[in-house]
């Protein structure tokens, strides 16, 4: 899909058109499995594709959702347990705000990779829980350290906890400079 509904200025384009294959290949009767299951996947990557959310964060938003709902149709004709896209669709409800189902799909990923921590640590910052943030956003340093969103966050966190200006505070102006670094 990514060939076939790009443009050359890398905007995803064709969307109706692939909207309608879509559709028919996800509902012809005749249409293999696997075939349906790639159907949700390809949809579900040109929602996340179609905005950006610097640019249309409602839209974005809206995209994320159903970009989520693609990936809940593919979990559910593949079962969890072949089910390869755990942290793409936490993604897609971490930006749908489906937090509880985003931390779920986290949860079921590689306990260390990077961008499903960080996704945990996102999601216990926003239920106030700084120091379980704070040790999660460590966890995502550890895994990949050259992961500049993880310093980031590390900060931020730290700084909501107060410890940015005096040892162990040190830590948060070092996530700083890591992450300007990584930039």
């Amino acid at each position: 899909h990514q060939i076939l509904f790009r443009s050359s200025n890398g905007k995803t384009n064709h969307y109706s058109a692939a909207h309608r294959a879509y559709l028919f290949t996800s509902t012809n009767l005749s249409t293999p499995p696997a075939l349906k299951q790639r159907a949700h996947l390809n949809l579900a990557w040109l929602y996340l594709e179609r905005y950006k959310w610097n640019e249309n964060l409602p839209a974005f938003r809206e995209n994320a959702k159903r970009a989520a709902n693609e990936f809940e149709k593919l979990r559910v004709s593949v079962t969890d347990d072949k089910f390869n896209y755990w942290l793409e669709k936490g993604t897609a409800e971490l930006h749908a705000g489906r937090f509880p189902s985003a931390r779920e799909s986290f949860k079921k990923v590689d306990a260390q990779n990077a961008n499903a921590l960080n996704g945990l640590g996102i999601l216990a910052a926003l239920d106030r829980r700084n120091e379980a943030a704070t040790r999660y956003f460590e966890a995502a340093i550890d895994a990949d350290n050259k992961n500049p969103k993880s310093h980031l966050h590390l900060a931020i966190t730290m700084q909501a906890l107060g410890q940015n200006g005096h040892p162990p505070g040190e830590r948060a102006a070092q996530s700083v400079i890591k992450f300007l670094a990584a930039q």
